[in-house]
C-alpha cells in the first residue's frame, strides 16, 4: 500500500506525513515502524521491505522520505511502484517535487495523494528562524531550549531543525579550522560569526557534537528513538 505526500511547502507534507504515520500506528500499535532517506538507504533493500514483514508483527509501516533526491533511487522506486502497492506492508513516500509522469504513476498504485503547495513561494514562513542556530553557537542553552520548543510549538519539524543545527555546528567547525572565509569556502558574513561561535567550544567540543548529532539522526531513523526528543536530550546537555 502507498501514501504519496508531496509539494514545495515541505513543513506541511512532513507534518501531514507524521501525523499520517502516528494515526497508522495508533491503530496497530504492534506494528513495525522504519525511516529511510538517502542517507540510509540502500537499493538491495527495496527487495526485502516489499516481501518482507517483522518478526513479531503482521506489517510494517516504512517512510521512505526524499529519495528521489537520488537519481538513481528514484528510478528504482517508480519502477517498483506496482509491488509496493500490492505489499502487505504500508508505504508512505514522502517528495518535494514529482513530476507529471511519475505523478500519473503514482496515480495508477497509490491509496492516497496528497499535494502541499506554498502558495507564497517567497514567504520565509516554512523556515526555521536562525535565531535558534545562534543560541547554539552562543552556548546559550536557555534560549536555546526555549526557542527550540518554540519552533516545535509553531509546527516545525526535529528534521528541519536537526538540519539547522547541524549546520551550524560543521560550519563552526569549518570556521575554527581555517584562516580565511576563502579557505573555509564560506561568505565573509557567515565565516566571521561562525568563528566568533567557535569559540565558545573547544575542539574536541565541536567534534563531539558534530558525531551525536549524526548519532541521534541515525538512530531516530532506524527506530531507536524519537529524533525530537532526542534533539532536545542534547540540547539540554550541551
Amino acid at each position: 500500500m502507498i501514501y504519496l505526500i508531496y509539494g514545495s511547502d515541505t513543513l506541511k507534507a512532513r507534518t501531514k506525513a507524521r501525523q499520517l504515520a502516528d494515526s497508522l500506528i495508533a491503530k496497530k500499535p504492534d506494528v513495525s515502524f522504519s525511516r529511510y532517506s538517502v542517507d540510509n538507504f540502500q537499493a538491495v533493500q527495496l527487495e526485502e521491505l516489499i516481501s518482507g514483514q517483522g518478526l513479531f508483527v503482521a506489517r510494517r509501516i516504512i517512510v521512505l522520505d526524499t529519495l528521489f533526491t537520488n537519481a538513481q533511487y528514484k528510478e528504482l522506486v517508480v519502477h517498483n511502484l506496482e509491488a509496493l502497492a500490492l505489499s502487505q506492508n504500508i508505504f508512505i513516500i514522502l517528495e518535494g517535487k514529482i513530476l507529471k509522469p511519475e505523478l500519473k504513476m503514482f496515480e495508477k498504485y497509490a491509496e492516497k495523494i496528497e499535494e502541499h503547495e506554498r502558495l507564497d513561494k517567497s514567504s520565509p514562513k516554512n523556515m526555521p528562524s536562525f535565531a535558534l542556530a545562534d543560541a547554539l553557537g552562543s552556548r546559550d542553552k536557555k534560549t536555546l531550549w526555549a526557542l527550540y520548543a518554540k519552533e516545535l510549538a509553531h509546527g516545525a519539524v526535529p528534521e528541519e531543525l536537526h538540519g539547522l543545527l547541524f549546520w551550524q555546528i560543521k560550519t563552526m567547525i569549518l570556521a575554527a579550522t581555517s584562516t580565511s572565509s576563502t579557505e573555509a569556502n564560506l561568505k565573509p558574513f557567515v565565516y566571521t560569526k561562525a568563528k566568533n561561535f567557535s569559540r565558545n567550544f573547544s575542539a574536541t567540543e565541536l567534534q563531539t557534537l558534530s558525531r551525536q548529532m549524526l548519532t541521534i539522526y541515525h538512530d531516530a531513523h532506524r527506530g531507536l528513538g524519537d529524533l525530537g526528543l532526542l534533539l532536545e536530550k542534547m540540547i539540554l546537555e550541551l
